[in-house]
């Protein structure tokens, strides 16, 4: 079985850079009862893969913790400057062809001297999330992030990662997986301003053809801008049909009881 050749980090701030054909990183790292992390496994999957080094984040939280930090959230939201160092302290030693496709990095030195183009911004606050889960002692984490390419458009993600057994206690070998649901969340995003849109629309209706106002609690209005994004552009008609019939029945009615 092959595995990914080891790496040797030469300081490159704010992050690492990495060389090849020195002592290995994944020597001995087994994932769940599959043996070594196999390099065509790595370089071959269908998702952006990343290896990397968490043990100095490790050492700045126990710093954090002995300082007598017990709420981390309001710790670091008090001050995002303490989210980015965390950052810094994350060393990339490994990504595979899909991470470096995804962000239109030309190979893995041009990624790693860009990481401050694509970890920022909206970043940040989907950091913590990940830092409260080791934080609270689980060796696994996940979380709905921004990252960017390396040309600046933005990319939403699923991220899901895992502390390598036997680096439990130093952290020293963390494996993400990163999945691009850029499409997803557009479309998401787009239904939601949709379906809002219409319901102002639908609440701003206040008179029929028959001249009669129409209740923005309509029941006939209400309904139809409940539906699905993917019939929501048929909403505004139905809803003035629906309601201006119930108005045009009201005033028939009207007109005929006063007759009597």
């Amino acid at each position: 079985m092959h595995c990914i050749k080891g790496i040797t980090l030469m300081r490159h701030p704010p992050f690492f850079t990495v060389m090849q054909n020195q002592s290995s990183p994944l020597d001995n790292a087994a994932t769940d009862g599959v043996g070594l992390v196999n390099v065509e496994m790595f370089e071959l999957a269908p998702v952006s893969m990343w290896l990397e080094d968490f043990s100095g984040v490790k050492k700045l939280l126990d710093t954090w913790r002995e300082a007598g930090v017990t709420d981390l959230r309001s710790y670091l939201q008090a001050d995002l400057s303490r989210v980015h160092e965390c950052t810094l302290n994350i060393r990339v030693l490994q990504v595979n062809r899909k991470t470096l496709q995804l962000f239109e990095a030309d190979d893995l030195d041009h990624l790693i001297a860009n990481l401050g183009k694509v970890f920022r911004d909206d970043m940040l606050h989907t950091h913590i999330e990940e830092l409260l889960q080791v934080w609270e002692g689980k060796h696994e984490f996940s979380s709905h992030s921004v990252n960017y390419t390396l040309s600046g458009k933005r990319l939403d993600i699923q991220l899901n990662a895992r502390i390598l057994p036997g680096y439990e206690d130093n952290w020293s070998r963390v494996l993400l997986a990163v999945e691009d649901v850029t499409e997803r969340e557009t479309a998401r995003r787009t239904s939601s301003r949709i379906a809002k849109t219409m319901h102002a629309g639908c609440s701003s209706i206040r008179r029929s053809r028959c001249g009669w106002k129409i209740s923005a609690r309509s029941s006939a209005c209400s309904a139809t801008c409940a539906r699905s994004a993917s019939r929501i552009s048929a909403c505004s008609p139905m809803c003035i049909r629906s309601s201006s019939n119930a108005a045009c029945r009201r005033s028939a009615s009207s007109t005929s009881t006063s007759r009597r």
